[in-house]
């Protein structure tokens, strides 16, 4: 991929130096204007080790900043042909953010053709609400493509609605059980980690175990997980991903996991846990709302083709 030109005022992100920066950028900006068009704090660690971990992370994360701090920063993500842009809430709409759209779309198509899997359509969530967004993305040529996922919120506080059944303990995640752990996240989701990646995942920036939580059957097997995360400056804490193994469904191992991660979030001071879902996934629907959580966000996948590459300059004033 090309490196930033001379005309352009961002850079590329130093993972493990920088990667909180972006996390309290968007804290503060949730805190400041809802969540509606910004990633949790957690997601962007979540996406950018678990969504991108066969990626160099370090040439995917582009972030631009004036007097004031980060003003905004862009995430590739060449495994699903799509891009997140964040936007300080004051610098959002007009000429900035459609010259920052078409930079993400062709550094995304630059990637793509660099690492030899080019692209014909990209895809981007865009919170309906997010008007700035909506209104960007149209006249940039997006479409809504019909393929909503749910962001659903509820308030940490009251009891739980879910019990794990009788012979079963929960407990958190140890780093010595990496590979049986990323076993079970292929079982839940019909994905592949290969020996090694798991822990590989384990030991980047921002992964804690003892926010990834896991049910353990009577006979010692993995049943289930979660991963939480929290934010401290909105307030608000994270389930992503939550995963059951296909043998173990059905018995209330889902609405567990919620239960214990709810609790806790409540322990580390947090008002509010929030948890996304695809729009046609009735048992995700099922397992959050039953949980007490409320939708409070639709995100639309808007899809649009892939411009020619090389990276159009951004400069922040």
């Amino acid at each position: 991929m090309s490196e930033a030109s001379p005309g352009d005022s961002g850079r590329w992100l130093d993972t493990a130096a920088e990667l909180a920066l972006l996390q309290e950028f968007n804290g503060r900006a949730i805190a400041a204007a809802g969540q509606g068009g910004y990633l949790h704090p957690g997601d962007i660690v979540h996406r950018m080790f678990n969504g991108c971990c066969r990626y160099d992370v370090s040439r995917l994360v582009h972030l631009w900043e004036d007097a004031a701090g980060v003003t905004a920063w862009v995430m590739l993500q060449p495994g699903h042909d799509s891009f997140d842009l964040q936007i300080r809430p004051d610098k959002r709409g007009g000429d900035l953010e459609l010259g920052l759209l078409a930079w993400a779309e062709t550094a995304l198509t630059d990637l793509m053709a660099e690492i030899d899997k080019p692209i014909r359509s990209m895809v981007m969530g865009v919170f309906t609400d997010d008007t700035s967004r909506v209104t960007t993305a149209t006249a940039s040529g997006w479409q809504d493509s019909h393929d909503p996922h749910y962001l659903v919120e509820r308030s940490t506080a009251g009891p739980p609605r879910g019990a794990l059944p009788d012979g079963y303990t929960m407990r958190t995640a140890r780093h010595d059980e990496a590979d049986e752990i990323g076993a079970l996240h292929a079982a839940a989701f019909g994905s592949t980690w290969n020996p090694g990646e798991y822990a590989t995942l384990m030991g980047t920036f921002g992964y804690r175990a003892e926010l990834e939580w896991l049910v353990v059957a009577p006979d010692g097997s993995l049943a289930g997980f979660t991963e939480t995360w929290h934010d401290r400056i909105s307030g608000r804490g994270l389930f992503e991903p939550v995963g059951v193994h296909p043998d173990y469904r059905g018995r209330g191992v889902g609405r567990a996991l919620i239960a214990r991660g709810l609790a806790h979030m409540a322990e580390a001071g947090l008002h509010t846990g929030t948890v996304c879902f695809e729009g046609d996934n009735a048992a995700s629907r099922a397992l959050y709302l039953g949980s007490g959580f409320e939708i409070a966000h639709e995100i639309a996948g808007y899809a649009k083709p892939a411009p020619p590459g090389r990276p159009i300059p951004v400069r922040i004033d």
